[in-house]
């Protein structure tokens, strides 16, 4: 009935109907019952332990009983075959309610057509069906089973498994893992399937059924990530004795697990091979290797497993840590001769210290204040004496601290006083004054002083008070009196000659 009732207007099964009527059918395994209307007659289900055919045109086929066919037309008449394998008993129920029963041995009995007003008396013979069986080939043999995939997504795979194109229409696949049962087989309705949600290291059988209870030999499918991961190791901050790297491992298969284990291998350039340790393991992906040394080369590997055990490795090499940027208080670590003063005007000669590396260069700047200049060649000029110079090693972007270097004339410019003309109350003065640092002013300021030779003193204050003439007239002197001269002038840097 539930067939009957599934047949549309126009004389055809609608499968949804079908699907719908099988549902309420007792004794139906519901795993047989097709989940939507994109299946292909004929149309296995199971009930009963019993497999029923389903085609096209309505006919049913019972499996499992040597005799008795039932056929379904969407007139609704059925032909049921005799209780001993031979085609006998033939009931036809036609729409108007007619009914035609043949006998149990293979011999039609007494027709009786009712149409609720007339019986009729006819006697008939029933009908023997006899079916030749169809060979199933090995789901291995080439051409018989066609396989696509695996292809992964988000870690899991999924294949396509597709009858081959010469197998006979009436063959279904089955399908089942290894680890289920033989009642857990799916069976295939149309001509191919698509098997999502497979892991790494599931396997997959595959065969062909005729619908009866026979097979033909199975398949075998493994699904297997033999890819290792992509591994890229990114260089971040590094130091004079650290190096920070960052990692993105990806796999398009199985998968990275999560989180991951990454294990992290460090060695200097020179040596040939990693430790067999890892330095680390760790779930993060990104790690610090500390305490290296500094302005030394180093090779980094990181390792990390995917879903399916695959290991796959990334490595940076070549990584330098920096340079240590020496203070400017190390000794020798920067090198000042001077200053030298030609014309009034210091220089200074500075230098990097043998022991710095010479990746590493001078900067300097006049005064507390201001922009650094890096230095070229080996001399500080146009210095003056009070002037601060600070200087420092950098790598362009670490600096040292600064050495501090004052510019200073400490030394008294050179006095040389002569006489000039002398009369019985005067003498005159000639004053020479040199200097060989910072140099002397112009003009400069001299300062005369005069006492009596014979227990005088000299004045605090010079003589006619500060001149700029480097000539001097001492006058009311008495006559023949012996005198003591002092001239005193400073030089630029404030020194004072006497």
């Amino acid at each position: 009935m539930a067939i009957l009732q599934s047949f549309g207007n126009d004389g055809e099964i609608d499968k949804d109907k079908l699907i719908e009527n099988l549902q309420d059918v007792d004794g139906i395994d519901p795993s047989t019952i097709p989940s939507d209307s994109d299946f292909d007659f004929p149309l296995t289900i199971v009930v009963d332990d019993y497999e029923v055919v389903i085609e096209e045109n309505g006919d049913v086929h019972i499996e499992g009983e040597e005799g008795g066919n039932t056929n379904t037309t969407p007139g609704g008449n059925t032909n049921t075959g005799g209780d001993n394998g031979t085609g006998g008993g033939n009931t036809n129920t036609n729409p108007g309610g007619n009914t035609n029963t043949g006998g149990d041995n293979g011999t039609g009995g007494g027709n009786t057509s009712d149409d609720g007003n007339e019986t009729g008396g006819n006697n008939g013979t029933g009908d023997t069906n006899t079916t030749n069986e169809i060979e199933i080939p090995d789901a291995e043999t080439s051409g018989i089973i066609e396989v696509s995939g695996p292809t992964w997504s988000n870690g899991t795979a999924s294949i396509t498994i597709s009858k081959g194109a010469g197998v006979d229409s009436s063959l279904k696949m089955q399908y089942k893992k290894t680890d289920q049962g033989d009642d857990q087989y799916v069976t295939v309705n149309g001509n191919s399937e698509t098997i999502s949600g497979l892991t790494d290291g599931d396997v997959i059988i595959v065969r062909l059924t005729d619908g009866k209870g026979n097979y033909g030999g199975v398949k075998t499918i493994n699904i297997e990530d033999a890819n290792k991961p992509t591994v890229v190791v990114n260089q971040d901050a590094v130091t004079e004795t650290s190096i920070q790297i960052t990692v993105n491992a990806t796999d398009s298969e199985s998968g990275i697990p999560s989180p991951a284990s990454y294990r992290y291998y460090i060695k200097k350039n020179t040596d040939a091979d990693y430790p067999t340790q890892p330095e680390a393991t760790d779930g993060n992906a990104g790690y610090t290797f500390n305490g290296l040394d500094d302005n030394t080369s180093y090779d980094i590997k990181v390792e990390v497993d995917d879903n399916a055990g695959n290991t796959g490795s990334g490595e940076l090499k070549g990584v330098k840590t920096l340079v240590t940027v020496p203070d400017g208080d190390v000794s020798g670590a920067i090198k000042v001769e001077g200053p030298t003063w030609t014309d009034g005007k210091a220089s200074i000669s500075v230098s990097i210290g043998d022991d710095v590396d010479d990746s590493l260069y001078l900067e300097y700047r006049k005064g507390e204040t201001g922009e650094y200049t890096r230095l070229e060649g080996d001399t500080i000029g146009d210095l003056v004496s009070g002037d601060k110079i600070y200087i420092h090693l950098t790598d362009g972007t670490r600096d040292g601290t600064d050495k501090i270097v004052d510019i200073s004339d400490t030394k008294s410019p050179t006095v040389t006083v002569t006489n000039g003309t002398i009369t019985t109350n005067s003498i005159t003065v000639n004053v020479v004054a040199t200097d060989g640092e910072s140099g002397m002013p112009n003009p400069a300021s001299y300062r005369y002083y005069i006492a009596k030779a014979d227990g005088g003193s000299f004045a605090e204050e010079p003589d006619g008070g500060a001149s700029e003439s480097a000539t001097h007239t001492f006058e009311g002197l008495e006559a023949e009196v012996t005198y003591n001269i002092r001239v005193e002038v400073s030089d630029v840097a404030g020194n004072n000659g006497t």
